[in-house]
């Protein structure tokens, strides 16, 4: 399947076996699977926000819930310094004319769960090819950089993040 899955990371050696090892194997799954992290962030934000109910049989992705914990757990307690860091995705358009909106106003804006981003601008524009969309519209493709997160670096050149939170302060 195009796009499902990411490039893997020539200079990834990370030894991935064993269950003390679990944390580590997920962060490895987001970044070569971005439906997983796609998934796990669904199942934030339906808990967070209690849509559906926790406990509805309709609740999407309520088998997520254990490794959304984990995986949040471990980018939130893992050692991290504050870098530079360029993310970026596709959004439909209500969530485009949301961004713009946001940074016109300065409005304050917060990304739930873990962010997996990149050192430049070049590494994060790449990643638009690996990802797959099937939605109804065309999608925007959208890139920003955060100054200063507090973040780590794991699985090759990506960051980790969790919970961003901030403001826009421009848009091209």
């Amino acid at each position: 399947m195009a796009g499902v899955l990411a490039p893997a990371e020539d200079n990834d050696t990370y030894d991935y076996a064993g269950w003390e090892n679990l944390p580590a194997l997920y962060l490895k799954l987001v970044t070569q699977f971005p439906i997983f992290n796609d998934m796990i962030k669904a199942q934030i934000i339906a808990t967070e926000f209690n849509l559906r109910g926790l406990q509805s049989p309709d609740n999407f992705g309520k088998d997520f819930i254990i490794a959304a914990g984990l995986l949040c757990a471990t980018v939130y307690k893992a050692p991290k310094e504050k870098n530079d860091v360029w993310f970026s995705g596709l959004v439909e358009d209500d969530a485009y004319a949301a961004l713009k909106e946001m940074a016109i106003g300065q409005k304050p804006l917060l990304f739930p769960g873990v962010l997996v981003g990149y050192e430049n601008k070049e590494d994060a524009a790449r990643h638009f090819d690996t990802l797959e969309y099937h939605g109804t519209t065309n999608p925007h493709r959208v890139m920003f950089m955060a100054s200063e997160v507090l973040s780590f670096k794991f699985v090759g050149k990506r960051f980790f993040a969790h919970r961003l939170a901030g403001y826009i302060y421009a848009s091209q």
